[in-house]
């Protein structure tokens, strides 16, 4: 099999995974809310929420490992993850589907995968950090001169800091400022429910609509209860393959996201605010993506003008 070409991969360690299922009648709060609440910040973050399920997952830098835990009232025992981000040559849209396949083929088991306007990202647990590395060479085409680029947050942000104390203080916009706010409507909803085992099989078929496809715009994925993953694909309408539904699709990025967990619960309040409900919700780089109900992408972005500010 030819490889795929890549612009590259970015490694990123240090990290916890926390997730939330269906939120119970009683209303528990949102995760993604009392992480807000405390300040902890999210370095990528997704939402499913189809068929009166909720599932939420995030990753949180490793020195909030205890806060988080106790604040969500559980063990302190959050799996150590990393998350590998894969940059397409030119937006190739089989990256996601070889990425899934590859995975399965491999039995390595991931606990989030999610798509951005420029990466995809998944999530794995740390001591699987080499063989994915390794899956990846033989995978992918990377540039001759390239190497893994390991992001240590922790470090990066404490020098960066010390040069810079006066950075130390929280700084709240009154709005949050973006490049802009994108509406694609009318697009074609997949999604696949399988087990670890059928997790090749479902990247080969995504991988085999993406080439069929006008265009890739976002994918999600999450394991639930009893080894189910939830795999979602958006893609232009009339595509090989029978869509679960049609829906809009919100995007945008902004200069300065990474108070990650401010802009996730900004835009989920203010869709709450217009009563416009969400599908999925993927938070990762600079970039947050939406998806709602069909007919109702205008109301979102609209809503969304409230707490975020467009050129």
């Amino acid at each position: 099999m030819n490889q795929i070409s890549i612009n590259g991969i970015r490694l990123g360690r240090k990290m916890v995974h926390a997730r939330q299922y269906a939120i119970p009648e009683e209303r528990t709060a949102p995760l993604y809310q009392i992480l807000s609440r405390h300040r902890v910040n999210m370095v990528c973050a997704g939402l499913h929420n189809m068929n009166a399920t909720q599932a939420f997952s995030c990753c949180l830098e490793a020195k909030h490992r205890e806060k988080a835990a106790r604040i969500m009232g559980c063990s302190p025992d959050l799996p150590d993850v990393c998350m590998v981000s894969i940059y397409p040559h030119h937006g190739n849209r089989q990256v996601p589907g070889t990425l899934l396949r590859m995975l399965g083929q491999a039995g390595i088991k991931f606990v989030h995968l999610v798509s951005s306007h420029a990466m995809v990202c998944v999530v794995i647990e740390t001591r699987d950090q080499d063989r994915v590395i390794s899956l990846l060479e033989s995978a992918f085409d990377l540039p001759p001169s390239h190497t893994p680029y390991y992001q240590e947050i922790e470090e990066n942000l404490s020098r960066f800091l010390q040069k810079y104390p006066e950075t130390r203080a929280f700084y709240v916009e009154e709005k949050i400022k973006t490049y802009g706010i994108g509406l694609f409507p009318g697009l074609d909803l997949h999604h696949t429910r399988c087990t670890g085992s059928e997790l090749a099989d479902a990247g080969e078929n995504m991988a085999g609509v993406a080439r069929l496809d006008k265009k890739f715009y976002f994918v999600s994925a999450l394991p639930g209860p009893k080894d189910l993953y939830d795999l979602f694909l958006l893609t232009d309408p009339d595509t090989a393959g029978t869509p679960a539904m049609t829906a809009d699709f919100i995007n945008f990025h902004g200069p300065h996201f990474g108070d990650r967990y401010k802009i996730l619960g900004t835009a989920m309040d203010c869709l709450a605010t217009e009563c416009v409900p969400v599908i999925l919700v993927g938070c990762t780089g600079a970039s947050i993506s939406l998806v709602v109900p069909a007919g109702r992408g205008q109301d979102a972005q609209n809503a969304l003008a409230s707490g975020f500010e467009s050129p």
